[in-house]
């Protein structure tokens, strides 16, 4: 998988900087409330050198039931498609435009969100191979 992201490095360090605008994997407002207010990790796929117009951020979300279930309704509230995959709730949407591709992807299941968005970049699996890395042996 890693290969298959090119140039892009795992949390550069101007990356870390909180106000360098790659802390969310989503650009709702709402839910990036809840990501700040619960314990996560944060993987920023960028480029090294700064800010482009390429990059995956992931947030790693620890939830209760009850917040999994307001999740997936913001979700669907704002339009993205949801549906099982790998015994959990995936829901995603993506644009595409003369500039290149960007969307969400978010993964719900036993209490982990993960929530990624990407601006042309987003290798095929690399939801599903956090997946597979997480719950492995489950």
């Amino acid at each position: 998988m890693i290969h298959a992201l090119g140039d892009l490095t795992l949390n550069p360090e101007w990356s870390q900087d909180q106000d360098n605008g790659v802390a969310h994997g989503t650009d709702d407002s709402e839910l990036r409330a809840q990501i700040d207010a619960l314990d996560h990790l944060t993987c920023v796929w960028a480029s090294p050198y700064g800010g482009s117009d390429t990059g995956i951020i992931t947030n790693v979300v620890w939830v209760t039931p009850e917040q999994s279930a307001a999740v997936e309704a913001r979700l669907v509230a704002k339009g993205l498609e949801c549906f099982n995959q790998s015994e959990g709730r995936r829901c995603v949407i993506q644009t595409n435009t003369v500039d290149g591709a960007f969307g969400e992807s978010h993964f719900l299941r036993n209490g982990i969100w993960l929530a990624t968005k990407y601006t042309n970049a987003g290798p095929l699996g690399y939801t599903q191979n956090i997946i597979d890395n997480l719950w492995m042996g489950v």
